[in-house]
This record gives C-alpha cells, structure tokens and sequence, in this order.
C-alpha cells in the first residue's frame, strides 16, 4: 500500500536537499501489527529532487493494526491510501481504519491470475521451457 499525508504535489522538495542524518528520520516506523511500514523520505528522485520525510510511506499488510497504530497513524497525517491489493488480497485481511478518522482509500477491482502464464502440463517444465517463458512473465508484470 501507498500512504500520502500531504497532496502529492507536496512530496517533492523543489530543490535538491540532502539526505538527513542517521537518528534524524525514521526509516522504518513502529508500528505494533504493521509490516514494512516505511517512510519514504530521503530518497533521491531521478529529476535529481528528494522526496519529503513524513508525507510518502508505504506498507506490507495493515490487516493486524492495533488500536495504538491507528493512533500513531492518525498523528502522521495520512490522507489518502492507495491499496494495490487484489479483491482476494483485500478480502482476506481487510483494514478497518477508524470511521472517524477513516482516510480516502483508493483501490481496484482485479483478480491476479497468473494461470495462463504458464502452460498447464502439471506445472513442470524442463529447465529450457521455464528460461524462454520468464521473459514473457517478467513483461507481463510491467
């Protein structure tokens, strides 16, 4: 999941700033049931701008959020969450935020089926058959 705390015309610094000091910004955020969550500040953008500390995050599952997360979240300012999940993904660990302090939450519909990826014949395929398929997976990944 992609977190926003701010309208992303704001996650940019118009100017090149360095990247703050180790202690300074935490990268990894303590979150009680969260996995993964991360600031995504710091980080240099290929226009040569660095992205704000404390306005883009990103996330593993938020399905075993605490109260306590809840709150340590609602303190960050999320907005907007932008759930990339599968409806499989989305209904087998779902993210009840608060009502009241419920961010906008943007998600799609799909199924992720991978099944017509790879012919059906037992799911083996000898070493040779699986080096010319990979390239056909990775594409279609992108």
């Amino acid at each position: 999941m992609l977190l926003l705390a701010t309208p992303l015309s704001a996650a940019f610094a118009e100017q090149p700033k360095p990247v703050a000091p180790v202690g300074e910004h935490q990268r990894v955020l303590p979150l009680q049931g969260g996995q993964n969550f991360r600031d995504l500040g710091g980080y240099k953008t290929t226009s040569g701008r660095t992205v704000r500390w404390r306005v883009l995050y990103r996330s593993g599952s938020m399905h075993f959020l605490t109260p306590a997360d809840y709150a340590f979240l609602e303190g960050l300012g999320i907005r907007t969450v932008c759930d990339f999940r599968d409806n499989l993904e989305r209904k087998r660990e779902p993210v009840t935020w608060p009502k009241s302090k419920a961010p906008r939450i943007f998600s799609d519909d799909y199924t992720l089926d991978s099944s017509g990826l790879f012919p059906a014949s037992g799911g083996h395929q000898p070493p040779s058959k699986r080096a010319q398929l990979l390239p056909n997976f990775t594409r279609s990944c992108w």
